[in-house]
């Protein structure tokens, strides 16, 4: 009886997906930095084999991540939704990652996150 009250009227995969105000992409512009930070920084010291198995499972997971999205729309009847700034920030990032090691090495990437955190933690904590 108490859990009368607690019932769904409309089954949850029939309801439509609330709309979300637009705050910007904050949040995706960070992850995208602190990954390339980070997957920069320890590049060098991974054997090329390491680096050649973690970027397959990376584009799998990004391609299966899409897959399953576009399955949960259509089984949902969900509307299409724009999903592209995700997986242009996975690519851009992963290609940021290549270049920078590329160009300047894990060593200098290394130092320049750390300068990079640094000022950003000060600008946080000048504003925040």
């Amino acid at each position: 009886m108490a859990a009368e009250r607690f019932r769904r009227a409309e089954p949850a995969r029939r309801k439509a997906i609330p709309a979300f105000g637009s705050k910007g992409h904050w949040r995706l512009w960070t992850t995208t930095v602190l990954f390339v930070m980070f997957t920069a920084s320890w590049a060098d010291y991974l054997e090329p084999t390491t680096r050649a198995v973690w970027h397959l499972v990376f584009w799998a997971l990004l391609g299966a991540a899409a897959l399953f999205a576009l399955y949960r729309e259509r089984r949902n009847a969900w509307k299409a939704a724009p999903r592209w700034p995700w997986p242009a920030a996975a690519v851009v990032g992963t290609i940021a990652t290549e270049v920078l090691v590329a160009t300047v090495g894990s060593t200098a990437a290394m130092i320049g996150s750390v300068v990079v955190l640094v000022v950003g933690f000060f600008l946080v904590s000048l504003f925040g």
